[in-house]
Parts: structure tokens; sequence; C-alpha cells
């Protein structure tokens, strides 16, 4: 299980999004991982002419690559799709990298 908070500031609009993922790990490799997870969303968004929440679902796939054998420090890359059920049906495609540090 993950739970997130992620921010986004634009011109006039400010969005806190709030995520609960079930993620299922997977081992392909002795260096790489992957996992599916899925789980609801709720986004709070604060703009000019109000403020409007909407719930949404949040599906994610990631990339783990650990390339030393101690696999203390590793890189991602989690690609993730968001369909809302307000309004319109706000869809979304985001992508994220970077690196991984286990804590003993």
């Amino acid at each position: 299980m993950e739970g997130g908070v992620t921010t986004l500031f634009g011109h006039g609009q400010t969005e806190w999004d709030a995520d609960f993922l079930f993620k299922k790990p997977y081992t392909l490799f002795d260096t790489v991982e992957f996992m599916f997870g899925i789980g609801p969303q709720w986004a709070h968004v604060v703009a000019n002419d109000g403020t409007t929440d909407e719930i949404a679902s949040e599906a994610v796939l990631d990339f783990m690559y650990w390339p030393w054998p101690s696999r203390k420090d590793g890189f991602y890359l989690e690609p993730s799709y968001d369909y809302g059920f307000g309004r319109g049906h706000d869809q979304s495609l985001s992508i994220s990298a970077g690196l991984l540090n286990s804590i003993p």
C-alpha cells in the first residue's frame, strides 16, 4: 500500500491531489522489479472562479532498477494514468523518474 500527496501550482490555480494505491510487486530479474498499482484519488482545486473537489481513480506502473548487488541505491520510472469521475471526466497521464535509496 502506498499513499501520497501532490500539489500543482499554475496561473491563478492551485491543485492538491491525495491518493492511496494498492500495489503488487513482481521481481523480473535480480536487478529489475516491477509493480502495478491501482486505487482512489481525491483532487481539490482552488481557482479564480471557485473551489472544486473531484474523486478519481489512478493506475500506475513502477519500474525499479537496482544496478548494484547491495540493492541500496537504484533508479525508478513510474508512468501513471488518472481518470476523474466528476463533470468533464478529466484525464491525465504523467511520468515520474528518480533515484531510490533504501533505509535500513
